[in-house]
């Protein structure tokens, strides 16, 4: 009897090894994916992938594929020179897609003109820019020219009008008038009175229309031919008031 029990225990642990063998049977792992530069993004051709005894390859457009039998998490290892090593731990799986950055080794000096994928200009680029540069010299030289001449244009009419103002103020004056009518006589009575009364200032006839005006003063300054007025209505002429004149 124990015999038979002995040997019932031993078939049980023989199935039971048959289904911890079964539940760690190994999985076909298809691993697949692309290196880039992790600040260019471009991809990296020629990159080393390893895993598991396995070793390939990136392609130039920096992509890579592989098949991994295990039961275990698998590392994958990618070294390219000038980069550092980047190592990745991926748990079994039937399908892995990875996107892999590269970054390169601090030690190895990066112009800013590769970071940004900048190329040295070619000759002929240069030559063109030089040709353009030389034409904008040209063209702001010449806005200089005629923003020159506009200035001297703008500074010659400014000379002109004041020669023309100042023409005006000599040929301008103030003047008080006294009497005003229709009778030519009549003036010319008042003009010879005050010819008399006042002999060392002018006085004339003239006319405006059909008014006769006896005007007597000449004065540049119209303060001074206001304060003649302010004297003319004090000696009687009240109805006096100042003209401006042109010759």
């Amino acid at each position: 009897m124990r015999t038979v029990m002995t040997i019932c225990v031993f078939v049980a642990i023989i199935f039971l090894n048959q289904g911890v063998v079964k539940a760690q049977e190994d999985i076909e792992m298809s691993i697949s994916g692309k290196v880039t530069d992790s600040i260019t993004n471009t991809a990296i051709e020629n990159a080393k992938i390893s895993a598991s005894n396995v070793d390939v390859s990136t392609n130039k457009k920096g992509k890579f594929k592989f098949i991994v039998i295990t039961t275990e998490p698998v590392t994958i290892r990618v070294v390219k020179e000038g980069y550092s090593t980047v190592e990745k731990l991926v748990e079994p799986q039937k399908k892995i897609d990875l996107t892999i950055k590269l970054t390169e080794n601090s030690n190895d000096y990066v112009g800013i003109e590769q970071l940004l994928g900048i190329s040295e200009p070619a000759e002929n680029d240069r030559e063109t820019q030089l040709d353009r540069e030389t034409q904008l010299e040209h063209e702001v030289a010449d806005l200089n020219r005629k923003l020159q001449e506009k200035n001297e244009t703008i500074n010659n009419l400014r000379s002109q009008v004041a020669v023309m103002e100042e023409e005006k103020e000599r040929k301008q004056h103030y003047a008080i008038v006294l009497v005003a009518t229709n009778d030519f006589q009549e003036a010319k009575s008042a003009e010879e009175s005050l010819k008399v009364k006042y002999p060392n200032i002018p006085v004339v006839v003239r006319k405006h229309e059909i008014i006769y005006r006896v005007i007597i003063g000449k004065f540049k300054d119209r303060t001074k031919a206001g304060t003649f007025l302010e004297e003319m209505r004090s000696d009687g002429f009240s109805d006096a008031w100042i003209l401006q004149i042109t010759e």
